[in-house]
C-alpha cells in the first residue's frame, strides 16, 4: 500500500526586495567572505503563519528579529477587525510570534509593520493528520533520490517510523513531486509530507567565534515548523540528516525510547563512517550500506549529538521551547540530565559536498578499521528489506 501523500501551503512574508529595510547580521562591522552575505537571509519576515493545535491561536514562524526588533515590537496584528495581542518568544536562530484573540473563523491576519500592510493567510495544523505517528523529518537539497529512498527505507525497517516530512531547500535536480512519488512507494509510511522551503539557507559566520551557526535560521525554523504545525499529536518525533541513520534499538525503535525517556527526549550520539567503500566501487551511485569503515581511535570519530522527542510533553507545551540541531532551545538541564541516550552514524561518503568536499576527507586505511557493529547493523536490515519483499 502506497503512502497518503499530503500537501499543504504556507505563508511567507518578505520585506521588499528594493527597500533599504533589511536584517542585519551580528557584529556587522565584521567583514565576512561574499558567500556569507549571499546566502544570509536578510529580507524573509514570516516563514509560515498557521493555526496552533488547540485551534485558539495563530502562530507565525519567523527568523530572528536581530536588527528589525524595535519594528517587530511595534507591529500591529488585527483579525477580522480585531485586535490581536501578541507574545514573542525568541531564539538565536529563530522566533515564534503567538497571536491571541483571533476569531475561530479568521482566516487572514492582517500585519502592520514598519509603516507597511501585509495580508496574511491563515494556515491549517496538520497535527491531527499525523497523529500517533512516528515521524523521521529532515532537509533536503539536491540529494539523490536513492539516498533520500534509502535513508527513509531504514528508519521505516529499523525504527518503524510511519510518517515522514521532508523540506526541500529549492533542489533543481528534481521537482517535489519526483520526492513524492520516490517516496511513495517505500513500505513501511502512511503519511508523506514534502515541503516545499526555497529560501536562504544560511551559512557559517566566520565573523564570530561563538555560535558561529546562529545564522541557519531556515533549519531551526524547520523543527519548530515540525514540532508546533505537524507533529504536536505524534507518538514521536525523530529528525536525522541524509546523511545520517539512527542506531537500531533491541527490540524496540527511538521513538518507543524518547517515549519512554523520563524527559520525553533521547540524545543520540553520533559517530563518523569515513568514506571508504568496501571493496570495488558498485556500478550504482554508492549507499549508506557500501561504507563501514570507521576511525580505529573512536575519539577522532565522535560526531555532535542529534535527538528523538516525545511531543507529548507537558514542558514543550511552552513555546520558548524551539528545537534545534542538536537540542532543545531552552530546555530545563534537569531534563537533559535525565534523559536516555542513543547513538546514531553519520555517513561522509553520503553527500553532495555543499558545506564542503568530503570526497577528499579519506584517511589512511591504517588508521581505519571495519566496524563489526555497523556491518550486522546492515546485515540485519537487508535480511528485513527482503523480507518484506521491498
Amino acid at each position: 500500500m502506497s503512502a497518503d501523500i499530503l500537501s499543504i501551503d504556507c505563508s511567507p512574508v518578505f520585506l521588499p526586495h528594493e527597500g533599504r529595510l533589511a536584517r542585519l547580521p551580528r557584529k556587522a562591522f565584521f567583514p565576512r567572505p561574499a558567500r556569507f552575505f549571499s546566502t544570509f537571509e536578510e529580507k524573509a519576515l514570516i516563514y509560515d503563519c498557521f493555526w496552533h493545535g488547540d485551534g485558539s491561536r495563530i502562530l507565525l514562524l519567523c527568523p530572528p528579529p536581530m536588527s528589525l526588533g524595535e519594528n517587530w515590537r511595534a507591529a500591529r496584528f488585527f483579525a477580522r477587525g480585531q485586535k490581536l495581542a501578541a507574545r514573542f518568544f525568541k531564539a538565536r536562530s529563530s522566533m515564534l510570534v503567538e497571536l491571541c484573540g483571533a476569531p475561530s473563523d479568521s482566516i487572514e491576519v492582517e500585519m502592520k509593520f514598519a509603516g507597511m500592510d501585509y495580508t496574511i493567510p491563515v494556515q491549517k495544523n496538520l497535527s491531527q493528520q499525523f497523529a500517533g505517528s512516528k515521524i523521521v523529518f529532515t532537509m533536503n537539497r539536491n540529494n539523490p533520490l536513492e539516498w533520500i529512498c534509502e535513508w527513509a527505507r531504514f528508519h521505516a525497517t529499523m525504527h518503524n517510523a510511519n510518517g515522514l516530512i521532508l523540506f526541500d531547500n529549492g533542489s533543481d535536480a528534481y521537482d517535489c513531486s519526483d520526492i513524492e512519488q520516490a517516496l511513495a512507494r517505500i513500505a513501511g509510511f502512511e503519511k508523506v509530507l514534502v515541503v516545499s522551503w526555497p529560501y536562504r539557507f544560511g551559512s557559517r559566520d566566520p565573523g564570530v567565534l561563538l555560535h558561529p551557526y546562529w545564522a541557519h535560521f531556515l533549519q531551526n525554523s524547520a523543527f519548530s515548523h515540525v514540532l508546533r504545525r505537524f507533529g504536536a499529536g505524534a507518538h514521536g518525533l525523530l529528525n536525522m540528516d541524509i546523511d545520517e541513520l539512527a542506531d537500531p534499538v533491541a527490540g524496540s525503535d527511538v521513538f518507543e525510547m524518547a517515549r519512554g525517556s523520563p524527559s520525553g527526549f533521547h540524545v543520540l550520539n553520533g559517530r563518523w563512517v569515513e568514506n571508504i567503500m568496501d571493496g570495488q566501487a558498485p556500478a550504482r551511485k554508492p549507499i549508506h550500506t557500501d561504507f563501514t569503515h570507521v576511525l580505529r581511535d573512536i575519539r577522532q570519530g565522535l560526531n555532535a549529538r542529534k535527538w528523538a522527542l516525545d511531543p507529548s510533553r507537558e514542558w514543550l507545551e511552552d513555546l520558548a521551547m524551539q528545537p534545534s540541531w542538536h537540542k532543545i532551545k531552552q530546555m530545563p538541564k534537569s531534563l537533559v540530565r535525565i534523559s536516555t541516550q542513543g547513538s546514531y552514524w553519520h555517513f561522509r561518503g553520503i553527500n553532495t559536498n555543499w558545506k564542503h568536499d568530503r570526497s577528499i576527507s579519506r584517511p589512511p586505511p591504517l588508521f581505519c578499521r571495519r566496524s563489526p557493529e555497523l556491518a550486522a547493523m546492515f546485515k540485519t536490515y537487508e535480511s528485513r528489506v527482503e523480507s518484506h519483499g521491498q
